[in-house]
């Protein structure tokens, strides 16, 4: 369970086993801030992931849906490919075909003084909403796995 998790890489292990079953996602992705920087836990256990590969630390200010659902605090929805080109980096569309991506979510993992600890991201090989119990479910899992990052870092 997320209570018995000791390291980074076992946190995001144990969030992508939990969320395998109903929501099935291609891709779990664990992203925190490390000072004024953003970076990745790769899962070392898992293949070659693009996006993890050539862009391991980025600035929240970057045009990234993870870095604006950081930044913004709140859950941010990619429902489909266009969203993505409409809305973010050139760089972000390019990482999301090369792993065959086409919708996310991106949930702020809750941290101290109302800023996030970093994003939880889920991805799908096709255009996929959340609908309201998904995103309920979504936060609950947020801040378990802000727990878990929090017990793994202090």
């Amino acid at each position: 369970t997320m209570a018995h998790t000791s390291g980074l890489e076992q946190v995001r292990r144990q969030v992508s086993d939990l969320v395998s079953g109903d929501m099935r996602p291609a891709y779990v992705g664990l992203v925190l801030r490390q000072e004024s920087l953003l970076r990745r836990v790769p899962d070392r256990m898992a293949s070659f992931v693009s996006l993890e590969e050539h862009f391991p630390v980025y600035d929240p200010q970057e045009q990234w849906p993870s870095a604006q659902a950081a930044r913004e605090n709140r859950i941010v929805l990619i429902p489909d490919r266009q969203t993505l080109v409409d809305q973010y980096h050139p760089d972000t569309v390019v990482e999301f075909d090369a792993m065959n991506l086409r919708s996310a979510v991106c949930v702020p993992l809750p941290g101290t003084y109302g800023r996030a600890l970093g994003t939880l991201i889920l991805a799908w090989h096709v255009p996929r909403t959340i609908d309201i119990a998904e995103r309920a479910v979504l936060t609950v899992l947020a801040r378990y796995t802000a727990d878990a990052v929090e017990r793994a870092l202090f």
